[in-house]
């Protein structure tokens, strides 16, 4: 028997506080038979960026504030999780070992600084930039974000170890479980705000699907002659990306006893993987029924927007298979001199679908797969 706790506790400069409270108990419920072991752990990051209130216009002349999603000290995270463990003796040289365990891990936030803020000089560009509305306290550590910035993560693993002697050799089978669910929640504001990626796709004319009518300067979005930006939205955008992978595995190996001049493994190992994942942008102040939106519905041929906030997504999956066998044989023909020969084989299949697609073009979906095979041998003296 043994259990122990363990606590930490921190402050950071120009921000809040750290803690981690750690423990553990190991219990042994039949002596040399049978024994578990429990640990569990919170360990909390604090924050140290701000995310300043302010006001922004937006190039389709809409104004809006971040006052939403503003605060102080804006940047945390959490972890917390567990593993529970059984060791059971079956016989003389028969063990198995069951294990379990968990983690979550939350983050709210972002963990970059914008040090043109307050007025200061862009580094990069070497001219000053300022935020709109308010100048704020020249300060380090600071961001301005319009839109929602939170992840989780969930792992969980479920091993099971067994080994024992079969009279001809050393046996071990090992079989895993493995899975994540991630899920993000991102601020894109900054890109719409700012993209110029061509003159047919850049702030100009995506910010016209968030309008009523517009804009006609550049090259428009919309047929010439239109009339200029009117009745717009903020182009405030964010983004939610789930993913959810489930990992099995299996090995199983038979190993010859020490001793002889004969020395023999063989062995197999098989794994499936299944990855679920999804992507989907949202943008509120879309604008189904104005000019722009309503030319690229025309030109593409759309009847509707997929939803009413829908400005791109797209739903996945992919699924892998691997399974490999193996062999290896050591003879000793002398003391100092082995004969040494070995052999793998390995093949796989995976299979990758998807649904989805851009605001301005129809929801497609696509079907790809494949597969592999190899053999690996090697011969030594």
């Amino acid at each position: 028997f043994s259990a122990g706790v363990d606590m930490d506790g921190g402050k950071i400069d120009g921000g809040t506080h750290n803690g981690v409270v750690e423990a553990y108990v190991n219990l042994p419920i039949i002596a040399d038979w049978t024994a578990v072991r429990l640990s569990v752990y919170d360990d909390y990051h604090g924050g140290f960026i701000n995310n300043l209130n302010t006001t922004r216009t937006w190039v389709n002349g809409a104004v809006s504030n971040n006052s939403q999603w503003a605060g102080h000290n804006y940047n945390t995270e959490t972890v917390t999780g567990g593993r529970l463990a059984v060791s059971q003796k079956f016989a003389q040289d028969w063990t198995g070992t069951l294990t379990g365990s968990y983690q979550r891990q939350q983050t709210h936030g972002a963990w970059d600084e914008d040090p043109s803020i307050g007025g200061a000089v862009n580094t990069i560009s070497g001219s000053p930039v300022l935020v709109n509305g308010p100048v704020h306290p020249l300060g380090q550590n600071n961001v301005v974000r319009f839109g929602p910035e939170n992840k989780s993560y969930y792992t969980k693993t479920l091993d099971f170890h067994l080994e024992g002697d079969v009279g001809i050799g050393d046996l071990v089978y090992a079989n895993t479980w493995w899975a994540q669910d991630d899920q993000w929640v991102n601020e894109y504001s900054e890109y719409m705000q700012y993209i110029n990626s061509s003159p047919s796709f850049n702030a100009t004319t995506q910010q016209s699907n968030n309008c009523a009518t517009g804009p006609t300067n550049g090259t428009p979005t919309i047929p010439l002659g239109a009339t200029p930006y009117g009745s717009c939205n903020p182009s405030v955008q964010y983004y939610d990306y789930i993913q959810h992978i489930d990992r099995w595995s299996n090995e199983l190996r038979l190993q010859s006893k020490p001793g002889g001049r004969l020395h023999w493994l063989i062995g197999a190992y098989w794994e499936k993987t299944r990855d679920i994942y999804s992507d989907y942008f949202h943008m509120p102040g879309l604008q189904s029924k104005g000019q722009a939106w309503q030319y690229y519905a025309s030109y593409y041929g759309i009847a509707a927007p997929p939803a009413p906030d829908d400005w791109y997504s797209y739903t996945a999956r992919s699924d892998y298979l691997q399974v490999t066998e193996f062999t290896n044989e050591v003879f000793d023909i002398t003391p100092k001199l082995h004969l040494e020969v070995g052999t793998v084989h390995f093949q796989s299949h995976f299979t990758d679908s998807s649904y989805g697609g851009f605001w301005n073009f129809p929801q497609l979906s696509t079907i790809a797969g494949g597969s592999s095979e190899k053999w690996n041998s090697k011969v030594g003296l």
